[in-house]
């Protein structure tokens, strides 16, 4: 089923071809901690990172995403690359995603999930359900985010909850601002000892630089 799922993926990924009025953007970030889920995926960190996105007038969109990673001197792993594709319908969003790490793209570390996402007013929900996980667990992420401009700054408070097979809480805060053309955010993670990368409670601070281009 596993390269079944992948395949599915990876054409979603080559919506291209679809006649209709249709965007490609790029994006680069550099982030003092890869956090996910309320886990440190860079050992608490500098992470690069960068992605590409395509995206036309009727909803359609696919996109590749990649960043440094570490996980310790346990693991030679250095390279996270996600390949993702979907369909917004108005403010709802449904999508397949492929999380893999280093060139083990139809192996046994490939995580695949559904995604459902809804935007109300100011409030985003997600819902991602697990359909092929590498330990062979089903699980769900829930997550909750509400977005506010505070003079000019963009702050967004988010909640993310581990369920199925997996358990575990993180919440927190992102402050985000453009600065020289560049988008500098600063967030709080806060983790129970079930979602963070220590099996403890943890609280985080980390630094964002980001910028997209058009293409």
């Amino acid at each position: 089923m596993k390269k079944l799922m992948t395949s599915a993926v990876l054409a979603a990924a080559t919506l291209v071809s679809v006649p209709a009025m249709a965007e490609l953007s790029a994006n680069a970030a550099l982030t003092t901690n890869y956090m996910w889920r309320g886990a440190s995926q860079s050992d608490d960190g500098v992470a690069v990172q960068g992605g590409l996105d395509w995206a036309n007038e009727s909803g359609f969109y696919a996109g590749t995403w990649a960043s440094t990673v570490d996980f310790g001197p346990a693991s030679d792993t250095s390279m996270e690359i996600d390949v993702y594709g979907g369909k917004t319908f108005g403010n709802f969003d449904v999508g397949v995603l492929l999380y893999t790490i280093d060139d083990d793209i139809l192996g046994d570390s490939d995580l695949i999930e559904l995604k459902l996402g809804g935007s109300f007013e100011m409030v985003t929900a997600e819902l991602y359900v697990s359909l092929d996980h590498p330990a062979d667990a089903d699980t769900t992420y829930l997550s909750v985010s509400a977005d506010f401009d505070v003079s000019g700054i963009a702050v967004t408070p988010y909640l993310g909850s581990l369920g199925g097979d997996a358990s575990g809480t993180h919440y927190g805060v992102s402050a985000s601002k453009e600065i020289a053309g560049f988008d500098i955010s600063a967030t709080l993670d806060m983790a129970d000892s079930d979602a963070s990368a220590t099996g403890e409670d943890e609280t985080i601070v980390f630094i964002t630089a980001s910028k997209g281009f058009e293409l």
